[in-house]
């Protein structure tokens, strides 16, 4: 028997999901047709799209809850109710890429310059992935060789009277 959480985290989703469906549909479908009435070419919005649907796919297939049917009730049971669709992180991501392209769409209706906007999502890709990336790399120095510590005037003369004794 599933608990309470899980059943309340799976009606969430599916909350969440169906609104998502339904704003994402409507608005695709309306830009959609604007685009080729005004426009007369598709393909830049079904290529600048892409992230969207991407987005979309990978929300529906983390959030989506599995059901079984028990053989003896009858009954739907909840085998998983998928990932917690309004936890922080990654999946805040996606929803910020869809939410984005969304209102690119709707002002790519008013105007041929929106299409700009689009290079916002792999340059903020970029700097979030640099945080990453960037302690693993090589620090790169124009001198190849070792630097000796720097040593306050008073050690370096007792170390040099050392080298002179031994």
């Amino acid at each position: 028997m599933a608990s309470s959480s899980l059943k309340k985290t799976t009606k969430e989703n599916i909350k969440i999901l169906s609104n998502l469906r339904l704003a994402n549909g409507a608005i695709l479908a309306s830009t959609l047709f604007l685009n080729w009435l005004f426009n007369g070419s598709i393909f830049w919005f079904i290529f600048f799209n892409i992230p969207n649907v991407t987005c979309h796919f990978l929300l529906e297939k983390f959030g989506s809850p599995k059901f079984k049917v028990d053989p003896i009730d009858g009954y739907k049971k909840i085998v998983n109710s998928g990932e917690n669709l309004n936890q922080s992180g990654l999946i805040e991501y996606l929803f910020d890429v869809i939410y984005f392209n969304l209102f690119l769409d709707v002002l790519s209706v008013v105007t041929k310059r929106a299409w700009y906007g689009w290079i916002i999502i792999p340059l903020f890709v970029g700097y979030k992935l640099s945080g990453f990336i960037l302690p693993f790399l090589p620090k790169f120095s124009g001198n190849k060789q070792p630097k000796e510590p720097v040593q306050p005037p008073k050690e370096q003369k007792k170390k040099e009277k050392r080298k002179i004794i031994r």
